[in-house]
């Protein structure tokens, strides 16, 4: 009897595992399913910005085409000592391309009779009296520009000529994966004190990573810790190796003194109840098991230091950023060490959010996560009386790389 009994529930078992492994087949699959349809979108997006782009530029261009002036036509001579009226010609390119922060301008100006004075924009610049030849080296910024050449012969003629520059962000041909960012705030705390400024600092976090660097954005506000452990492992069905996530973080921490471990606190979080936390450990298990290259938690909350280990400032030689594209990272920056942090002092921001998002805004290309550190924190010291961290995140699975931030608008 025994035996029957055994072999029964062992067959009951056998059928137990099987109907596991044919849901955990069918949940797989549905991931796959779910991260095709999210890169088709991707695609789609990115063709439809581009798209975008092209027709702006092309309008642009138009328009400086009916801006261009009418050249001066020259009053019949009616006998030879005639006063000169041809105005000064210049060659020069018509449009160029760069990615520097200035661009090189080479222009050759002729006249019937004495050039006396040269201007890029409105600047006077120094000319070649023999042959008329101009070089000048100007700024230009991101997207279309407009340089006019402008020529003044002693007759008082003018010449004009208007060259278009191009400036494309200066990013390598490297395969850098989709981003992704998951970004909390937290002010109307059931039972702890609220906070001012979270809300608005996640929003526009989420608001600057989207339309800038093309992030695809889960933005939550005040989240219990359920919400928040839910949407991590959603990021562990939806990402793959070659992406990147970046988890931003706005609310009260919390360092239990006796532990040393740092805790955030969610929306319905209670005092002295740790079952509503969520804690440093359960964030690295979530990282772990998160398969993106690239990760980085930015915390901006009392005690989120305990997070970070050491600081270390990379030697950037020219393979630095190839290097930091293919190593695994997982990476913390925060707004303080072990002591509370300002929830104000940036005008709607705290004075944290505001550097960081200053950081943001002013990068020009690319940016490694040490570069926004070194931004961030001599900014917050000036203003605050807390000093930012940044480092690896210990016993996650950090590899030597670094969060890279890429300008994609």
């Amino acid at each position: 009897m025994g035996d029957a009994s055994t072999r029964e529930a062992y067959a009951r078992f056998e059928e137990e595992q099987q109907r596991m492994a044919r849901e955990r087949e069918q949940l797989s699959a549905k991931a796959a399913l779910d991260r095709e349809k999210i890169e088709a979108e991707r695609r789609e997006l990115e063709r439809m910005r581009t798209q975008f782009e092209k027709e702006k530029l092309r309008q642009q261009q138009a328009l400086l085409e009916q801006r261009r002036p009418e050249p001066v036509q020259p009053a019949p001579v009616h006998e030879a000592r005639q006063k000169d009226v041809t105005p000064p010609t210049i060659r020069a390119a018509s449009s160029l391309e760069t990615r520097e922060q200035t661009v090189r301008v080479n222009a050759i100006i002729r006249d019937d009779g004495k050039l006396i004075r040269v201007e890029i924009n409105g600047e006077t610049v120094a000319f070649n009296a023999r042959n008329g030849a101009v070089t000048v080296n100007t700024p230009v910024a991101i997207g279309l520009n407009e340089i006019r050449i402008s020529a003044y012969d002693a007759q008082g003629n003018k010449g004009d000529h208007i060259v278009q520059v191009i400036r494309t962000r200066k990013i390598p041909d490297i395969e850098f994966g989709a981003y992704h960012a998951v970004v909390i705030g937290i002010n109307d705390y059931t039972s702890l004190p609220k906070l001012k400024t979270a809300i608005a600092d996640a929003r526009a976090v989420a608001k600057t990573l989207k339309e800038k660097y093309n992030f695809t954005v889960r933005l939550l506000e005040n989240p219990s810790r359920a919400d928040i452990i839910d949407v991590f492992d959603e990021m562990r069905e939806v990402l793959e190796e070659s992406d990147n996530l970046l988890i931003y973080y706005a609310g009260h921490g919390w360092l239990d003194q006796q532990s040393r471990r740092g805790y955030w606190l969610p929306v319905d979080a209670k005092v002295d109840r740790r079952s509503r936390w969520l804690s440093n450990s359960d964030l690295i298990d979530a990282l772990q098991a998160i398969l993106a290259k690239h990760v980085l938690v930015v915390a901006d909350s009392c005690f989120s230091g305990t997070l970070t280990r050491s600081i270390k400032v990379p030697d950037r030689n020219p393979n630095f950023i190839k290097r930091m594209a293919e190593k695994r990272a997982r990476v913390v920056l925060s707004s303080g060490g072990l002591e509370p942090v300002s929830d104000s002092g940036g005008g709607d921001h705290s004075v944290f959010a505001a550097q960081f998002l200053n950081a943001l805004n002013e990068n020009g290309a690319i940016m490694d996560g040490t570069q926004l550190f070194e931004t961030v924190r001599h900014k917050v010291v000036l203003n605050a009386e807390q000093t930012p961290e940044y480092s690896d995140i210990r016993l996650a699975g950090h590899e030597g790389g670094d969060f890279l931030f890429v300008r994609r608008d």
